[in-house]
């Protein structure tokens, strides 16, 4: 199953990498994708989670993709 893979992930990835996974398999999405998974994703999350989420989003970016960003939140 795949969340069989978080645990691993956690155990072998740096949170920094970690991150830059999480917005690199979004970047890798359809929009459509987002646009229905995103807020069904952040709706599950309490409002300081949701930020968090944001906020690592927002460093797992690089600068040039700040619009992209901005389209995520």
């Amino acid at each position: 199953m795949s969340w069989d893979v978080l645990p691993l992930a956690r155990k072998h990835f740096s949170f920094k990498r970690q991150r830059e996974l999480v917005y690199q398999s979004l970047c890798m999405m359809p929009l459509k994708l987002i646009e229905r998974v995103l807020p069904w994703f952040v709706g599950s999350l309490t409002e300081v989670e949701a930020e968090i989420f944001l906020k690592n989003i927002q460093l797992a970016a690089p600068a040039i993709d700040s619009a992209l960003v901005t389209l995520f939140s």
